[in-house]
């Protein structure tokens, strides 16, 4: 999603003309109102209600100000106050968001052949838990498989983090293009959804793991007159110390192992995830909201305040740079807006 239209003022210059006229005449029925029956206000507070009054008549006129001076690139001022969004930069590090770049496929090029090689890609998963914002870089559309996402996106919605999967790769020949950004549990479902196999496996790896980590120590074991055996599948995993010591991340580690299962492995041909696939999957819930640093200043500053979205990117020439929330940016055009004017 690019984001829509959104200016602080969107009913244009008569709607704000009207509705300054329609507040004004409106209170001053109400003072007259109140004055002649309930005696107020009185005197001494007749003048800060008209104040008041006033300033509530002036805020569409203001908005509307405001939104010709972002798209005009204009300074105001006025008795020391400025406004000027040729000053505004939205590069400063208080507000961009650091962005951990995550390697090709979860670090893991082939298919899944072994019980160990999902390990490594847990350890992966564990450096991306602590991280914000992941990019997630498809290159040509070679460098990851939709199974390798969905594992991803499953962690970050168990874990809570990363909040953010930026998606960029090479379009028309140029590396590193922002492609758009979207939240884990978005991804997890589109992929649920795409196919019948996926979420049965996924559904499949999730029973268990709960079982895992109940009986993945052998003290919790049932007591029982004859020995308590688990499934086969659950037994896999119960006998083994590491994966145990996995906690709740041991479901990723089980939902590789389903995904890869052989003889019917789903990697195998890969669901390779190209532009198209993406596109395919996510177009829905994929918000495209960026700020490009080569545009006027006056233009960075109309895409922030018309962006629909959380986050934002921030590229140059359409190469990712980095991303920053819309709210952060917003609280520094207001800094900027009421910035002392230098003498």
């Amino acid at each position: 999603m690019s984001g829509k239209h959104e200016p602080l003022w969107p009913f244009g210059a008569r709607a704000s003309v009207l509705t300054a006229v329609a507040v004004w005449l409106g209170m001053s029925f109400l003072f007259v109102a109140t004055r002649t029956y309930l005696d107020w206000p009185d005197d001494e507070s007749i003048k800060l209600a008209v104040f008041i009054v006033l300033g509530m008549g002036l805020i569409p006129l203001a908005l509307l100000l405001l939104d010709f001076a972002a798209r005009s690139g204009v300074a105001l001022s006025f008795k020391g106050l400025q406004i000027d969004f040729s000053r505004v930069d939205l590069t400063r590090p208080e507000l961009t968001r650091q962005s951990l770049g995550i390697p090709d496929n979860i670090g893991v090029s082939g298919p899944i052949i072994s019980d160990t090689t999902p390990m490594s890609i847990i350890k992966t998963l564990r450096e991306v838990t602590s991280s914000e914002i992941v990019v997630i870089d498809l290159r040509r559309g070679e460098a990851w498989w939709v199974t390798r996402l969905l594992a991803l996106s499953a962690g970050a919605v168990r874990a809570g983090a990363p909040t953010v999967l930026v998606f960029i790769g090479t379009r028309e020949n140029r590396p590193r293009q922002y492609l758009g950004w979207a939240d884990p549990k978005g991804v997890l479902e589109s992929i649920l959804r795409d196919k019948a196999e996926y979420r049965a496996r996924y559904d499949k790896a999730v029973r268990i793991a709960r079982q895992v980590v109940m009986y993945g120590q052998n003290e919790l074991l049932p007591q029982r007159p004859d020995p308590f055996e688990l499934h086969t599948e659950v037994g896999r995993y119960t006998g083994s110390a590491d994966y145990a010591a996995l906690g709740e991340a041991v479901t990723e580690q089980i939902l590789m192992d389903q995904l890869a299962k052989m003889p019917d492995s789903l990697e195998a041909p890969p669901d390779r995830l190209t532009l198209g696939r993406l596109a395919d999957l996510f177009g829905h819930c994929l918000s495209t909201a960026a700020v490009d640093l080569e545009w006027p200043k006056a233009k960075q500053v109309s895409a922030l305040l018309e962006a629909t979205s959380r986050y934002v990117a921030l590229v140059k020439g359409g190469r990712y740079e980095s991303m920053i929330e819309k709210g952060d940016g917003e609280r520094l055009l207001l800094r900027e807006l009421l910035a002392p004017r230098a003498r």
